[in-house]
Formats: structure tokens, sequence, C-alpha cells
């Protein structure tokens, strides 16, 4: 097996599968499905032993407790793979897709010869936790570097799209850059300097691990990140600043909405009140400097002291007067504030757990 026909993605967030299908228990053995896309596992090395087979569309999140075919146990029990037809599996070293990830397009006869990226003295070989299968895109090991309709976001690690760099897909994750390299080997955390987005690709960079800090949206080229000011400052710019990252499909039919009608809409939603001044301004700033969404605008705001204190507790009982009628009872006040402040609920989902309560549903209809 060349190891260097795999095409390794590192550190994706189990957050990215929470919409693949689970496999389908019963399937069709006819002639035509075994010819198509599908991967099979084995239990052992050249393909032997108990086996598994699974199709474009399968992913278990969590491997421990489901089993091979004649009933041996999966979780970290791979030790070879078999690519047909166009598939390409995706596996995580732990569960719910994380940990140590790697993308194989080919058979693999021995998993012990397949080093972790991210260790090399170790290997994948029953070390499998998670996975996913994938239909390979039939065009893609054909493309040449630079295609204009594939959405990809290429880092660089010098100004002017120079030195050291990597490229990276819709989907990709990267919530820590320390330890993590360009493809040349070159440390990746605080090093980047320019940016290229192809194919309606976009990239939130954030300056802190773990998604914190200053974030900045980007759906343009940025030839040189030193001509990005970091938000609130004068001086300090983006070059050498991010520490974490992560990359999507940007929506074609966006609409363009003006940054006060962005910034209106999420004062009033959250807090109950128009923007003040200087509040107006600042996200302002970010939206048109920082390619900030409304989105984005609604998690700062929710993070804000007025919103802890005050902006929870006006959408639980807003909610309350006009799903149920009445005021907002303390004991309801205070679990559904929780749900809001920790969980990361919006209005509409307080709103929906109304309507599903005992009370809702004894309610009398409103007369037509």
């Amino acid at each position: 097996m060349h190891l260097g026909r795999l095409l390794l993605i590192l550190g994706w967030s189990g957050a990215l599968a929470s919409g693949w299908a689970q496999p389908r228990e019963d399937r069709s053995r006819d002639h035509d499905r075994e010819r198509g896309p599908r991967v099979i596992l084995y239990e052992e090395a050249d393909y032997r032993g108990d086996s598994l087979v699974l199709y474009p569309g399968d992913a278990l999140a969590s491997l421990p407790g489901r089993t091979f075919e004649r009933g041996g146990r999966l979780d970290r029990r791979i030790s070879s793979i078999r690519i047909e037809g166009g598939a390409e599996i995706y596996v995580y070293t732990d569960a719910h897709y994380r940990g140590t990830a790697m993308r194989l397009t080919e058979s693999v006869r021995d998993l012990s010869d397949c080093p972790s990226p991210d260790d090399e003295s170790a290997s994948l070989d029953d070390s499998i936790s998670s996975l996913r299968v994938e239909a390979r895109r039939r065009e893609e090991p054909r493309k040449e570097p630079g295609r204009a309709n594939e959405a990809r976001v290429i880092v660089f690690a010098d100004a002017d799209y120079r030195g050291d760099s990597l490229v990276l897909h819709p989907g990709d994750v990267l919530e820590n850059l320390s330890g993590r390299t360009f493809e040349g080997g070159r440390r990746l955390n605080d090093e980047i300097s320019s940016i290229r987005i192809e194919g309606g690709a976009e990239i939130y960079v954030y300056t802190d691990a773990n998604f914190r800090g200053a974030a900045m949206r980007v759906t343009e080229n940025v030839r040189d990140l030193t001509g990005r000011l970091l938000p609130g400052s004068v001086a300090a710019n983006w070059n050498d600043q991010i520490s974490s990252l992560r990359v999507e499909t940007r929506r074609r039919d966006e609409p363009r909405v003006e940054p006060e009608v962005i910034i209106k809409r999420a004062y009033l939603d959250l807090l109950g009140r128009e923007p003040d001044a200087s509040g107006l301004r600042d996200y302002r700033a970010l939206v048109i400097d920082q390619g900030w969404t409304e989105s984005m605008v609604r998690d700062q705001i929710r993070r804000g002291d007025e919103f802890r204190h005050e902006g929870a507790d006006r959408i639980v009982r807003r909610a309350y007067l006009e799903v149920l009628g009445r005021e907002a009872d303390p004991g309801g006040l205070k679990t559904y504030r929780a749900n809001l402040l920790e969980k990361d609920w919006t209005e509409g989902d307080v709103r929906d757990a109304l309507r599903k309560s005992e009370e809702y549903r004894r309610k009398p209809a409103s007369p037509r």
C-alpha cells in the first residue's frame, strides 16, 4: 500500500457528524449493489476474519456495542479495510468523530502499516472508534491545483500566497492549531499570513484556541493579513494571530442586509431595546471589517452581562405571555434561563418547549 496516496484530514469536530445517516440494517445483496461503492471492514489483516460491509451514507458515531457481521466486537478491532467502487471512509480514534482522523480512498491490507498522523510510532490498527463512509467524487483524483469550482481554502505562512501552505475544505474544523503544521512541516499556530478562498468556501478564524478570542469571517482572498486589523485595534492586525479555524461552504443565496438592520434586530430580540451609539458603532465595524454574520453578532450579545442578567429573563417572560398567556413562574423562569445561558437555547426553543407542555395542551383554543 502506498501511504502517500492516503489523504489526511485532522482534528475534525464531532459537531459536523450530526447530519449523517445511521447504517441501514436491511441490505439488498443483489449483484448491482455489490459492484457499487462500498467499504468492507475486517477484523484481521489481509482482509480476513469477521467483516462488515458499509455503504456511502453510513455513519457509526460510536463503535462500542457494535459488532462485525458474525458477532465479533467492532470497537478498536479493525485491522484491514477494503474500498471498492469509488467509496471513501473517514476513520477516527475516538467516538463521535473526535480524536485523530484519517480519510482513506484506497484499500489498506494491514492497518499496522498505516501510521497515525499525530504519532508516527503508533498505527491505526485496532484504534478506530467511529467512522463514516461517503461516495468519492469521481473528478477529485484528477483535479488540477487551484480549480475554481472546488470549494476550498488555502492558508499560507507568508504574505502574497507564498511559503508553506495547507489546503482545507468545507467541514474542516481545527479547534487548536498548536502542534499542527503546514504541509511542508512548518508550525501552523500563529503563523498564517495570507488566505486564498476558492469555489464558494469561507473560513472563520479566531485568535485563541477552541474558537475563542477575536473572530473574523473571510469570504474573499486576503493577500496580506497585516492589512486586516483586529477588532477595536488601530495597530494590531491578524497576521500571525490565528489559533483556531473552521471552513464552511458559503450560501450562494445569502441575502445582503445592511449592518444596522442586523444589529438593531439582534438588540431588540435579545435585549429588548435599540442599540446604544457605541454598541451600534462597534458591531457595525465587526460586520463590515471582520465579516461578521447576524449569527455572530447574536452570539456575542448572548455572552454579554446584560443578556445574562436581564435579556434571558425577558425572553422567557415574553414566551410565557405569548404561548401560555401568563407570567412565568419562578421555577419555569429558572429552568429556561439556565437553558438559554448554558445550553445556547434560542427563544424559539423556549417557545417550542412551552408548546409541548401539558398546560399548553389543556389551553382552550382561541376563537376564530
